[in-house]
């Protein structure tokens, strides 16, 4: 596989994901297990809960119903019951399960036309675009992003955000060591969920510099005071 150009392998798995046969349903299980579905526009099946808050009823509400095609192996088993719908924004799958539950295949990057404008700490990380989209956080094939501590779902998080701040349209890295320790700091910190962090703040922290939030643990919305 490596002899062949990442981008007519990223195009190929485009056709196949989109077909409804058996052999290209197996093929989706075969490059998932080999490994995790690396060249596939979207993987890494997130759990979303619609009441989570705004931004995920918010991005419930433009799903739409679409075939169960291949995509949806990365999801669900052939007879798992509920219904195949997929986000409009980015094409990525999602199944909702007979219980009112969601989960997608997150993006691996995203097909924004404006720049970040603030990063929302919630299940899952949300990005909000300057012209007011919202999506869900592209994320590798393998890595998990997340907030809170010191580790690789931080590190990865960080990395993530330093990319989009300067590329929206940036494939998520495949790494969780080396973003800025300004940015690898904040993320680490104990912010409650909902948190939104904005451009300026996100480009303070990469430049080192002290970064002040003020939260209310209570709020899900994104006020100008975050």
């Amino acid at each position: 596989m490596d002899e062949i150009d990442a981008t007519q392998r990223r195009a190929g798995w485009l056709e196949l994901l989109v077909r409804t046969d058996d052999l290209a349903r197996r093929c989706v299980r075969e490059v998932t297990d080999w490994d995790a579905g690396a060249d596939l526009p979207y993987s890494n099946p997130q759990y979303i809960e619609e009441i989570e808050s705004t931004w995920a009823y918010q991005w419930t509400q433009r799903l739409i119903p679409t075939q169960r095609t291949a995509a949806f192996e990365l999801l669900a088993t052939p007879d798992q019951p509920g219904d195949a719908l997929v986000d409009p924004d980015t094409d990525a799958p999602v199944w909702r399960s007979d219980g009112g539950d969601y989960t997608a295949a997150m993006p691996q990057r995203l097909p924004a036309t404006a720049p970040l404008a603030e990063l929302i700490l919630d299940g899952p990380v949300w990005i909000r675009t300057a012209d007011d989209k919202v999506y869900p956080a592209p994320r590798d094939s393998y890595y998990g992003i997340s907030w809170g501590y010191g580790g690789s779902g931080p590190g990865s998080l960080a990395l993530l955000v330093d990319a989009l701040l300067d590329d929206i349209n940036a494939q998520a890295p495949a790494d969780i060591n080396g973003a800025p320790e300004g940015l690898e700091a904040l993320l680490s910190r104990k912010l409650p969920d909902r948190t939104v962090l904005t451009r300026v703040q996100l480009e303070a922290a990469r430049r080192g510099e002290s970064v002040i939030i003020a939260v209310d643990e209570d709020q899900d919305t994104d006020e100008d005071d975050k």
